[in-house]
Formats: C-alpha cells, sequence, structure tokens
C-alpha cells in the first residue's frame, strides 16, 4: 500500500458508518459524473462477513440517495435461491446480518456494459469498502468477479474447486483479496445449472471456508 493510500484509509477510519458511505458516494460522482450508481443494501458493519454481486442494474434508480437500513425487505429470487445455503453453511436467516455490495457501484441494464476502464475505477473503491469494514470473510454470488480481480492482480493463493453436474463441469473459488481477506466465490443464485450441482459446489467450497475462517 503506498502512502497515499494509507492517508485514504486512515481518512476513512476515522469516519462513521455513515459518514464513510457519504464518502463513497462522493468518490463514486466523481468517478462516474452523471451515472447512476450505489454502495451498499445494508448498513455498514465493520468485522461482519460481506456478500457481493458484480454491480447494480436498475438504471431508473440512479444515485443512491438513502443510507440503508435494516428493516427492509430483501427478498429478491436470488436472496430467496440463496436462502438455504446461508443458513447452513453461514449460519444466518438473512443477507441483514451481513454487509451486502456489488464489485462494481455503477449501474449498468447489463454486465457487458462495464468496460475494463470501469473496472479499473471501480476496484479502488471496493477495495475502500473492504478495507473500512474488515470483514471477517467475503462471499461472491457469481464467479466472473474471481477473473476480474485476477486479472488486476488482487488475488493471492487462488484455488479452483470443480464439481460435475448433469449439465457439465461448475466451478466455484477461493483466494486471499488484497492478501490478507478470505474471498469465496460460488455460482450465481440464478446460473442455469443443476439442482444437486449447485449443492455440490456450494460443499466443496464452504469446506475450503471452514478450514480458512476462524
Amino acid at each position: 500500500m503506498n502512502q497515499y493510500s494509507e492517508e485514504i484509509l486512515m481518512k476513512a477510519n476515522s469516519m462513521s458508518e455513515r459518514e464513510f458511505w457519504k464518502y463513497l458516494l462522493s468518490e463514486s460522482g466523481r468517478t462516474w459524473p452523471e451515472k447512476g450508481y450505489a454502495i451498499c443494501d445494508t448498513p455498514i458493519m465493520k468485522g461482519k462477513g460481506i456478500i457481493f454481486g458484480l454491480n447494480w442494474g436498475d438504471v431508473s434508480k440512479g444515485v443512491q440517495t438513502e443510507y440503508p437500513v435494516l428493516e427492509k425487505e430483501r427478498n429478491w429470487p436470488f436472496m430467496r435461491n440463496s436462502k438455504p445455503f446461508f443458513k447452513n453453511y453461514l449460519g444466518i436467516d438473512s443477507i441483514s446480518e451481513v454487509n451486502y455490495s456489488n464489485l462494481c457501484f455503477l449501474r449498468t441494464t447489463n454486465i457487458a456494459q462495464l468496460t475494463d476502464d470501469n473496472w479499473k475505477a471501480a476496484l479502488p473503491l471496493f477495495k475502500r469498502y473492504v478495507e473500512y469494514i474488515q470483514p471477517s470473510w467475503l462471499l461472491m454470488l457469481g464467479v466472473t468477479g474471481m477473473s476480474i480481480l485476477n486479472s488486476h492482480n488482487e488475488l493471492t493463493k487462488h484455488k479452483r474447486h470443480e464439481v460435475v453436474g448433469s449439465r457439465g463441469r461448475i466451478f466455484g473459488h477461493a483466494a486471499m483479496l488484497y492478501g490478507r481477506y478470505n474471498l469465496f466465490a460460488v455460482p450465481h443464485p440464478q446460473s442455469k445449472i443443476s439442482k444437486e450441482g449447485r449443492s455440490g459446489i456450494w460443499e466443496k467450497v464452504m469446506a475450503e471456508f471452514n478450514s480458512s475462517v476462524k
């Protein structure tokens, strides 16, 4: 970490959770003027795990304007599909018990609209989010982001896990993010894979989780 990054981190760590959220909103606005973006959908909880996806959709929502609250229904289809796995492997009944965000804060209609320049701008913002929280673990829903993080040299000790389902091979991942945080990735809840394949890859990845997260 260079001196400039250390100074940013020291400044951020002195902020309250709400102040830090406003800070990231301001930085995102400078990064993507006249675009829509959001930081997180749950209140920032230091030390708790982070569950995240690739980026926010629904560009009609524009810029996030209100700090997230716990008392909100988060019953999206992909969350409903994941709930049994969250309960079984993470011991949580609701995503409201942890941090929820996306690797890229920028809103787009689809993932294909994200350019390499978007990722170069997005990854440092996500890193500040992670460094502020200092999570006990991170879980990515979807595996595409692992290739992005790897291509930008953000991963070490990267392991790929594999199971064979009725529709072919299914992959999951484990790695260290920024050299210090345990990161795991499973297929997106709405990806078209067999039920047994999904259960199998969760079991493999979470076995790694249990051996790595204390």
